[in-house]
């Protein structure tokens, strides 16, 4: 996700930190995909990715770091439709998901919601089920 895409065909330089205490992954990649900031909520601004390299050395890390995710954000989404946590509780996993700070719930749900959404969004480009 980002909030300036990029045009579609750049090739831009990707650095991953995965892991504080492992150095990064840094590799290049070519934008295929485009979703432009709009109005429309339901849109997540952000770029796709092809990685470029045979093969790229690093996938199995940054796949890992994918899903990882995927199942934080999905926890988090029970956790907030499950009653009502308060954000003191759910730091933990906010820190884990590298999330921005939030002083209002319904922002959060919102956030994480849409996320969620964009996993959902690129997973049916690719033909799995969700």
């Amino acid at each position: 996700m980002t909030l300036r895409p990029f045009a579609r065909d750049t090739r831009v330089k990707c650095v991953f930190l995965i892991d504080p205490n492992v150095p990064p992954v840094i590799t290049q990649a070519v934008i295929k995909r485009v979703v432009a900031t709009s109005p429309n909520v339901d849109e997540t601004p952000g770029i796709g990715l092809e990685f470029l390299g045979q093969p790229f050395k690093d996938a199995e890390r940054v796949h890992e770091f994918m899903e990882n995710n995927r199942q934080n954000f999905e926890l988090a989404s029970t956790l907030l439709s499950s009653g009502e946590p308060d954000l003191v509780s759910l730091e933990p996993l906010l820190e884990k998901m590298h999330l921005p700070k939030f002083n209002d719930m319904g922002d959060l749900r919102f956030y994480v919601e849409r996320i969620l959404s964009s996993i959902e969004l690129v997973d049916r480009s690719q033909g799995k089920k969700s």
